[in-house]
């Protein structure tokens, strides 16, 4: 799998999300930085689908990748290894994906004070122009005590 789009910073063969299991587990990979902007995506796979007629991959499972790769984006943008916490999130599905098309976004943590990050993002297949999905999410810093296990590229900069 390789990213469809130009990476300023890519990173090595796409790492899998290591620091949160439910998006190990779904295989949710990043594949490299535009500045603060997280390049990422999955695999398409058949245990993915949510709708059997039209073979397109569940809502919750953009959802996800949505929601994990702003998590990203945050660690990313204020270069801590902290708890977040999700307070937000807002999905505007604008199309099905297409069966058998690997699944990219693109997140960016556009502003963080010292307890709210907000974030903005896409989903796409095969042209970033037709997105799969645009989301919105706001997330509070420390949430708790708790440090993810973050790679030390998500702080690098």
């Amino acid at each position: 799998m390789k990213y469809p789009l130009p990476i300023d910073e890519p990173v090595a063969d796409g790492m899998v999300m290591t620091w949160a299991p439910f998006g190990e587990h779904l295989g949710f990979m990043v594949f490299g930085f535009n500045g603060d902007e997280i390049c990422g995506g999955m695999k398409w796979q058949d245990w993915q689908v949510g709708n059997p007629q039209n073979k397109s991959v569940h809502g919750g499972v953009i959802t996800a990748l949505l929601d994990q790769s702003f998590g990203a984006a945050v660690f990313r943008k204020i270069k801590l290894e902290i708890a977040l916490a999700t307070i937000e999130l807002r999905i505007d599905y604008m199309r099905p994906t297409l069966p058998h098309h690997d699944i990219y976004c693109r997140a960016v943590c556009y502003r963080a004070t010292r307890q709210i990050a907000f974030t903005r993002g896409d989903i796409f297949q095969d042209d970033p122009n037709k997105p799969i999905a645009h989301g919105v999410g706001t997330f509070m810093l420390h949430a708790n005590n708790t440090q993810p296990p973050l790679r030390e590229y998500m702080l690098e900069q």
